[in-house]
């Protein structure tokens, strides 16, 4: 199921109770009869964000704890969350690899990208499978990578950093990033 349809699915919900039903589905407790006949998309969404992206990408344990906090909050509906999400765009891995490359100093668009990408392209039916209608997706795919990777930072800054930290350096606000983790994936750990 894909995330557009997994957000058709379950828009009917507040974030609220989104955010809980995830959070009772982290603790292995019975979600609200209210999701009744919502079972499969909620679950699907908490096995994408909780288990196969974290798997794809590591830095996806951030990004989806990040995304369920914004959820929690009220400041995301659901389809602001996949919107905003890094890795519920099309072709989301192959942006996250390449903003990953670029960090780490490397060509963001290897050879194995170009082939990954060709193959995306070739299975959503597109007729133009050129190099450089694939330079131009690999290209599309990197700046909506990291177009969703800064607001979902920005986003969440503004909701749990904001005027709540004293922090001055990259190290103090990654710290505070670390301790929020902890407590988010804590409670889980814990209950």
């Amino acid at each position: 199921m894909s995330y557009e349809r997994i957000a058709g699915s379950l828009s009917a919900h507040s974030p609220a109770a989104l955010s809980a039903a995830l959070r009772q589905m982290q603790l292995g407790v019975l979600i609200h009869p209210k999701f009744a006949g919502d079972e499969r998309p909620l679950s699907e969404l908490r096995h994408l964000w909780f288990n196969t992206e974290i798997q794809r990408d590591p830095r996806n344990v951030v990004f989806s704890a990040m995304t369920h906090g914004l959820l929690q909050s009220g400041d995301l509906d659901i389809h602001e969350a996949m919107k905003i999400h890094p890795a519920a765009q099309q072709d989301a891995m192959s942006g996250l690899r390449q903003t990953r490359s670029e960090y780490q100093g490397k060509d963001p668009l290897t050879d194995y990208e170009q082939r990954e990408l060709h193959k995306s392209a070739q299975r959503r039916g597109e007729t133009d499978l050129s190099n450089e209608a694939i330079a131009e997706s690999g290209a599309r795919a990197r700046q909506e990578s990291r177009e969703r990777q800064l607001s979902l930072l920005k986003t969440w800054f503004a909701r749990y950093v904001h005027g709540t930290t004293d922090a001055t350096t990259i190290s103090d606000l990654e710290a505070y990033i670390y301790k929020w983790l902890q407590q988010y994936y804590g409670t889980v750990i814990r209950k």
